[in-house]
């Protein structure tokens, strides 16, 4: 599996870390599943999602579109997708505009340093979440 959880309990913040190679069938179960199932019962203020560690992006403008039609997982929180490749952050500005309405505080940066800052977080401490 391409992606993890972990969570700072200090700073309250809840980050999906993908790593190696993401296509549609990850993203979907990712999207459409797992992070819906962990956000149902979990007190956080912030999420990222990290694309810092991909090596390989297969997701197409049709998944794309398919998950900013569909219900955010979250919407009342600041979220953060870090995509530091071009295109990964291309294809997330995509994401971010076809579903701006009902993403308002959805945020696209190059780097965790951004999202700290943004923050006012020094350095956060991430600890792995099981997953069932």
């Amino acid at each position: 599996m391409p992606y993890s959880f972990d969570f700072d309990r200090v700073n309250k913040i809840l980050r999906a870390k993908f790593d190696g190679q993401v296509d549609d069938a990850e993203m979907r179960r990712y999207y459409f599943q797992d992070a819906r199932k962990l956000v149902a019962d979990f007190d956080f203020r912030v999420a990222i999602v990290d694309f810092t560690a991909v090596t390989k992006f297969d997701v197409s403008p049709s998944m794309i579109r398919e998950m900013a039609e569909y219900k955010p997982v979250v919407s009342a929180i600041p979220v953060f997708i870090v995509a530091p490749a071009p295109h990964i952050f291309g294809t997330s500005r995509m994401f971010q505009i076809q579903g701006g309405k009902t993403r308002p505080m959805l945020q696209v940066v190059q780097s965790m340093d951004e999202v700290y800052s943004q923050l006012n977080v020094k350095k956060a401490k991430f600890k792995p979440l099981l997953r069932d």
